[in-house]
C-alpha cells in the first residue's frame, strides 16, 4: 500500500512540476515584464494572432500610414497591414488571443515543454526527475517564457520533435516518425533560420542510421520524417504566396529585404553598415558568453554542461544532440543581428533541450561513479551540489527580475494606462526614448483601426490631423511628467498652416531659378515650355476645416482662352476640391478657398496652359476656419 502511495505520489511530481511552471511563466510576464512587451517582434506577433482570431492574414493598411508606424510590421497597400514574421507563433498564440490573454499560450508552451522534457529524459534512461530539476534551476527557460518571444513555442517544438525522433529510432511507431516531421515543420514555421540549422544534424544522423540500419522499416520512418517536414515547407511558400504574392519571398525579406543571411555592405542608414565573419563570430562569443552565464545563474554554466556532456559522452546520441547547438551557434554568425540580450542569448534558445540532454548524460555517469563513495556520503553530496545551483539561480533569477522591472517601468505604466483609457478614445502618443525598444512601437494597435483604444504616433501638426481623421473617437495626448505617464486631453484650436516653395514640387514643364535673393523660383515661358504641370506631386494631410490656397504669382501675357490654373485635388486628382484660372497680369498672392469635412490628403497643384511667363514662388496652405478641427476629451 505504501509502495503504490509513494508511486502514485511520484507520478503526480511531473504534472504538479508543470504546473509550477506555468505559474512561474505568468508570474514573471504579470510581475516582472509587467505585461508588456519587452521588443516590437512580440507586438507584431500579437497583431498576426489577432488577424488568425478574425479569420484573416492581414488587415487593410491604415490611412494615413505615417501616423501608425510600428517597427516590425508590414504597412502597404500591396501586402497590407501584417507581421513580419511566419505564422507559427502568431497561431499558437491565437487561443490566447481569442481567451483575452496572449500570455496563457506562452505559459502553456512552458508547461508542455517541461513535460515533454521530462519524458525524453525518461526514454534516454534518466532519473524521472533530472531534466525536470535542471528546467526549475534555469534561469534562461524561465525568464524567456516570461516574455512572448516566439522563441518559447519554438522550444516546445525542438523538443518535441528531439523526443518523437529517438522514439522512432529506438524501434517506437513509424507515427513517431511523422510526429518528428510535423514537430520540424512547427518550428520552420515559427523560427525558420534556427528549423534550417537544426536540420542538418538531423539529416545527417537520418542518413547515418540508414546506412547502418538497412531496413524497410528504418527506410518508412525516415521518410516520413521527411514527407511529414515537407509539410512545413509548403505551408510556409503558401503563406508567403497568400501574404506578399510571391512564394520564394518571406515576409520577413518582404519587410526588410536586408534581414538575408551573409556578410557584406547593408543599405544606407542601417545599422550596422556593414556585415563581417569578424563581427558575427565576434557577436557569436559575446552570446555564448551570455549563455554561460544565464543557463543555471552563475558563470561557468556551459562549461559545466559540455563538460558534462563530454565526460558522459553517449555514442548514439551525444553527437546529434552537440551538432545541433553548434549548427545554431555558428549559422547565426552569418546573420547581422545578435539579437535581444536581456533574458540571455534569445537565438539560441531552441538548443537549450539539446545542451540539458548532454548535462543529463553526464550526470547520469556521474552518479554511477558516485557508487564508489560512503553510502552516507553520497545524498549528502548530491544535495549540496543541488542547493548550490539552486541559490545560483535564485540570486542570479533576483537581480535580473530587478533589473528587467526597470527597464519595463515605462512599459508597464503605458500598456496599464491603455487598459484604463475611456471606450473610444484616441491616443495621440509621442516616442517615448524611456521605453527602450518598444519606442518604435507606440503605435501599437491590435484590433488595426478598430483598436479601442486607437494609438497613433504623431508630432504636433499631425495631431489636429488625426484627431480630424477619426471624429468618432475622443482625442487624448499621451504625456511623460517626472518618469509617470498619464493621459490628458487634446485641445488644440490653433490653426493648421503649411509653408513650401514652389520649386519643392514636382513639374513637367518650367524650370526653378534661383531669383538671387535666397528665394527660388519656378518659371515657365511660351514657345520654351510646353503646356503642362507646373507644380503638383506633393501631398498633404490637413484636418477638417475652411482653408486658402495662397500662391505668389508673377504673370505676363496669359491669354484669357488659355489661362493658368491653379486647384487643389484629392484622391490622386480624381476630384476637384476647388480651383481658379489666372490670366491677368501683374504680381500678386492668388487665394483658392476649399473645405473639408473631415482630415483629407490634398494636392495643390498649378497647370501651365502654354502662354505667356508665370514665376510661381511661395505656396502657403492657411486655415481660416478650425472649427470642427478636433474635439477636446470630456466635450
Amino acid at each position: 500500500m505504501n509502495r503504490f502511495i509513494f508511486s502514485a505520489s511520484s507520478r503526480a511530481l511531473l504534472p504538479l512540476g508543470a504546473l509550477l511552471v506555468f505559474c512561474a511563466s505568468w508570474w514573471l510576464g504579470q510581475l516582472v515584464f509587467l505585461n508588456a512587451p519587452l521588443t516590437t517582434d512580440e507586438n507584431a506577433y500579437v497583431f498576426q494572432a489577432y488577424c488568425f482570431a478574425d479569420g484573416i492574414l492581414a488587415r487593410p493598411a491604415p490611412e494615413p500610414k505615417r501616423m501608425f508606424p510600428h517597427e516590425m510590421l508590414i504597412m502597404d497597400d500591396q501586402a497590407g497591414w501584417l507581421s513580419r514574421y511566419p505564422p507559427g507563433h502568431a497561431a499558437w498564440l491565437t487561443p490566447g488571443v481569442l481567451a483575452g490573454q496572449p500570455r496563457l499560450m506562452v505559459a502553456l508552451a512552458a508547461a508542455l515543454s517541461f513535460l515533454v522534457m521530462g519524458r525524453l529524459g525518461m526514454l534516454l534512461g534518466f532519473s524521472r526527475f533530472l531534466m525536470p530539476a535542471l528546467l526549475l534551476v534555469s534561469p534562461y527557460f524561465l525568464f524567456m517564457h516570461g516574455t512572448l518571444l516566439s522563441h518559447s513555442s519554438g522550444l516546445l517544438a525542438a523538443s518535441l520533435m528531439l523526443l518523437a525522433y529517438i522514439r522512432l529510432k529506438q524501434g517506437g511507431s513509424l507515427l513517431f516518425g511523422v510526429l518528428a516531421g510535423l514537430a520540424w515543420a512547427t518550428l520552420f514555421l515559427n523560427r525558420t533560420y534556427t528549423a534550417a540549422l537544426i536540420a542538418v544534424p538531423f539529416g545527417v544522423d537520418a542518413v547515418v542510421d540508414l546506412v547502418r540500419q538497412r531496413t524497410a522499416r528504418n527506410l518508412a520512418g525516415t521518410l516520413l520524417f521527411v514527407m511529414a517536414s515537407g509539410l512545413g515547407l509548403a505551408l510556409f511558400l503558401f503563406y508567403n504566396q497568400l501574404t506578399v504574392g510571391d512564394p520564394w519571398t518571406p515576409t520577413y525579406l518582404y519587410y526588410q529585404a536586408s534581414d538575408a543571411l551573409g556578410f557584406g555592405p547593408r543599405p544606407p542608414g542601417q545599422i550596422p553598415s556593414v556585415h563581417t565573419p569578424g563581427s558575427g563570430l565576434r557577436a557569436m562569443g559575446e552570446n555564448l558568453l551570455l549563455l554561460d552565464r544565464w543557463l543555471f545563474g552563475f558563470p561557468g554554466s556551459l562549461v559545466l554542461v559540455l563538460g558534462l556532456g563530454l565526460f558522459g559522452w553517449n555514442r548514439r546520441w551525444s553527437p546529434l544532440c552537440l551538432a545541433a547547438p553548434f549548427c545554431v551557434w555558428l549559422g547565426y554568425v552569418l546573420f547581422w543581428f545578435d539579437g535581444i540580450r536581456l533574458v540571455g542569448p534569445v537565438y539560441y534558445f531552441e538548443t537549450l533541450v539539446f545542451l540539458l540532454v548532454l548535462a543529463c548524460f553526464g550526470l547520469q555517469r556521474l552518479h554511477r561513479s558516485a557508487a564508489l563513495l560512503p553510502v552516507r556520503l553520497r545524498p549528502v553530496l548530491a544535495a549540496l551540489s543541488w542547493l548550490v545551483v539552486a541559490c545560483c539561480a535564485l540570486l542570479f533569477s533576483r537581480q535580473q527580475s530587478g533589473l528587467l522591472r526597470a527597464w519595463q517601468d515605462l512599459g508597464g505604466q503605458y500598456r496599464a494606462l491603455l487598459q484604463k483609457a475611456p471606450p473610444g478614445s484616441l491616443i495621440l502618443a509621442p516616442r517615448i526614448e524611456g521605453m527602450r525598444y518598444v519606442s518604435r512601437g507606440m503605435a501599437f494597435n491590435p484590433r488595426g483601426l478598430a483598436s479601442d483604444p486607437l494609438v497613433a504616433s504623431t508630432d504636433k501638426l499631425d495631431r489636429r490631423v488625426l484627431a480630424g481623421a477619426f471624429p468618432g473617437r475622443t482625442p487624448y495626448s499621451l504625456v511623460l511628467d517626472n518618469g509617470r505617464l498619464r493621459l490628458e486631453p487634446f485641445v488644440d484650436q490653433s490653426p493648421i498652416r503649411i509653408h513650401m516653395s514652389v520649386a519643392d514640387t514636382l513639374c513637367r514643364t518650367g524650370e526653378n531659378h534661383d531669383s538671387g535673393a535666397g528665394e527660388r523660383q519656378r518659371i515657365a515661358r511660351s514657345g520654351i515650355h510646353p503646356p503642362d504641370w507646373l507644380a503638383y506631386g506633393v501631398s498633404l494631410w490637413i484636418g477638417p476645416g475652411s482653408y486658402h490656397l495662397q500662391v505668389s504669382l508673377q504673370v505676363e501675357g496669359i491669354r484669357a482662352d488659355a489661362p493658368l490654373v491653379v486647384d487643389v485635388a484629392t484622391g490622386g486628382g480624381s476630384r476637384i476640391l476647388a480651383r481658379r484660372t489666372v490670366s491677368a497680369s501683374g504680381t500678386d498672392m492668388v487665394e483658392v478657398a476649399f473645405h473639408v469635412t473631415r482630415s483629407t490628403r490634398i494636392e495643390p497643384r498649378i497647370y501651365y496652359n502654354g502662354t505667356g511667363t508665370v514665376a510661381a514662388g511661395i505656396m502657403k496652405i492657411v486655415q481660416v476656419n478650425d472649427a470642427g478641427a478636433g474635439k477636446a476629451a470630456g466635450s
